[in-house]
């Protein structure tokens, strides 16, 4: 079992996006929760698609709350990114 660096690394722009929105870090706890389940998911390549997927989903739900439209929409490019390095690291 390898370690997947290259998929945790690219957490790191999820993250600054969601560091972006400026919130209290009660409200930003939420947010990663999420990313370390992620994490977890994707440290190893043996994760299920499906499940980063739907993590991914919680993450935009929970930015719906707590961001602006434009910050949404940012993170949401920043996950889709994330998905295309992710599958393109399994193609590979």
């Amino acid at each position: 079992m390898r370690y997947n660096k290259a998929g945790v690394k690219a957490l790191e722009n999820i993250k600054e996006v969601i560091e972006s929105f400026g919130l209290p870090l009660i409200k930003a706890r939420k947010f990663y929760g999420i990313l370390n389940a992620i994490e977890v998911q994707i440290e190893d390549d043996g994760y299920t698609d499906d499940v980063v997927k739907a993590l991914d989903r919680s993450l935009l739900a929970l930015a719906e709350q707590h961001a602006s439209r434009a910050q949404l929409a940012e993170l949401e490019h920043t996950l889709t990114e994330f998905e295309r390095k992710l599958a393109r690291r399994r193609r590979g």
